[in-house]
């Protein structure tokens, strides 16, 4: 298990989900997967913030502290305490895990283009934009792994804003 989702899961009173497997992706066709709906922005954030730390399936210090220095204090995060944050980072993981096909580590790919549907019918494209970014902060906080740019290929072409990102330099 992952130090990020060890460390999550140490802090959190919520039951461990259901894994569902990776290759279940056929089941998404039959319509067995859950539709998401995001309440608040936040919760969006949350959901990209998740889709690319388990990517590379790692979960690594380097991303904790980003998530923690950086992405806590963006302002969509602004109202949220310390432990407000936390508590909002293990229930959006919760949440997908058990909703989404994945593997107990890392969301399938069908599961992200599900976390891309329901923050686009959320946010806005300067939204949509500032949390690709954000994703792409927590990547570039360690070694920035081969799965981890496919899934930011993957988020830059389902929200949109591909071309807006294809010139970005790395952080």
């Amino acid at each position: 298990m992952t130090i990020l989702v060890m460390y999550l899961l140490n802090h959190l009173t919520a039951p461990v989900p259901t894994v569902r497997n990776v290759e279940e992706d056929d089941q998404v066709a039959k319509g067995n997967i859950m539709d998401l709906h995001f309440e608040r922005p936040s919760e969006a954030y949350a959901a990209v913030a998740w889709a690319i730390c388990a990517a590379d399936e790692e979960g690594t210090v380097e991303e904790r502290a980003h998530l923690h220095d950086h992405v806590s204090k963006m302002e969509v995060f602004k109202d949220l305490t310390h432990a407000d944050f936390t508590a909002l980072l293990g229930s959006t993981r919760t949440r997908l895990f058990a909703n989404l096909p994945n593997n107990g580590i890392c969301i399938a790919p069908a599961g992200i283009d599900q976390i891309i549907k329901s923050v686009n019918s959320v946010l806005d494209r300067e939204q949509r934009l500032e949390a690709y970014r954000m994703a792409r902060g927590i990547a570039e906080a360690d070694k920035l792994m081969p799965i981890e740019v496919t899934v930011l290929e993957q988020l830059a072409d389902g929200f949109g804003i591909a071309r807006e990102v294809e010139n970005m330099v790395p952080n």
